[in-house]
This record gives structure tokens, sequence and C-alpha cells, in this order.
């Protein structure tokens, strides 16, 4: 009788028990859980991002914005956040590899597919990216529209009137001293180099 009072008063302790913990546990599964999947989709919305961008003929500021989470975001992934900083190094310009940059971020980019499970995804497939002709002639004629408008702007002293020649020539000098793009420094360079071409004429 005795051990069939001490079963009921355990019963009793039991089901108070599984009232009151279970739930507990469950919200705290459901809480890790939820992390869980909110930093994986973080880590898939990031590739994702990479992905879409990679071969682009003008950076964006989604690509630059992606690459600057990389550490926090893959925090935990040594292989990924090494072959971050190598392609960041191969990013700058006086770097030995900043003409094969593009291969550090093939290895970006398969370290990322490997964490994410994407195991059949190869470099092969990764450098395999879409880019109609449009978006390159879109591009060459935005660069074109720029650079006249620049090198009018340049050259004019004010509505309607153009710049001497000495003072245009003083004026490119001076901006060449300050730009910070090759691109526009060459730019400038050959609107330079024009000018003084025409003066020999």
């Amino acid at each position: 009788m005795d051990i069939l009072q001490i079963i009921k008063d355990y019963n009793g302790v039991f089901q108070l028990a599984s009232i009151t913990i279970v739930p507990f546990v469950v919200l705290l599964f459901t809480k890790k859980y939820q992390k869980s999947l909110l930093k994986h989709q973080a880590k898939q919305d990031l590739f994702f991002k990479l992905m879409e961008n990679r071969g682009k003929m003008q950076l964006t500021t989604d690509w630059a914005d992606a690459l600057n989470k990389i550490d926090v975001v893959f925090q935990e992934h040594e292989k990924v956040r090494e072959a971050w900083r190598d392609y960041y190094d191969s990013l700058d310009g006086t770097s030995p590899h900043f003409k094969s940059n593009y291969s550090f971020l093939l290895d970006l980019l398969s370290e990322m597919a490997a964490v994410l499970k994407y195991n059949s995804l190869r470099q092969t497939e990764i450098m395999r990216f879409y880019n109609p002709q449009q978006f390159h002639d879109l591009a060459a004629s935005r660069d074109l529209l720029v650079q006249e408008n620049l090198r009018v702007l340049l050259r004019s002293d004010g509505l309607g009137a153009q710049k001497k020649k000495k003072d245009y020539l003083t004026h490119l000098e001076k901006q060449m001293k300050t730009v910070k793009s090759a691109e526009m420094y060459q730019f400038l360079m050959t609107l330079k180099l024009d000018i003084e071409k025409n003066e020999k004429d």
C-alpha cells in the first residue's frame, strides 16, 4: 500500500514537472532552432548576393556591402574568412595578385558554397555567368556620356565661355593631382595629350 501511495505521489510530481518544464524546454528549443535558421538564411542571402553580382562590369554597393558582412555572418567558418582575407588582399592595386584576383573570388565563393552544402557546385560553374551584350553597350554609352560631359565642363570657363588652352592645361594638371581613380587619371591624361598635340599641329 505504501508503494502505491509513493507511486501516486511521484506521479503527481511528474505531471506537475511536465506541465511546467516541458513548455519551457520546447520554447528554448524553438528559439535555438529559429536562431540557427536566421544564421543560415543570412549566410545564404550573402552568398546569393555575391553570386548574382560576380561578373558585373561595374561593382555595386550591394557587392561591397555583402563583402563587408563576411566576417560577421561567417564568423564560425575560418576557411571562408581566410578566403575572404586572401581576396581582400588581392583587391589592392599594389598586390602581386591584383590581376588574378578573380581566382581568389572563386576560392571564396567555393568555400561559402561548401558551408551551405552546395557540394556539387564546382568552380567552373561559379565562373559561368550571364551578362547580356546590352549591359555592356549600356555601360559603354554611360561611360562615354560621362566622359563627354566632363570634357566639356573641364574646358568651360562659364556659361558658353571656353577656357584658354593654357588655363585649360593648368586646370587638367590640377585635377590629375587630386584624382584617385586610375581610369579618371588616364582620361584626364588623354585630354591633356590631345590639347598638347593640337598645339603642335
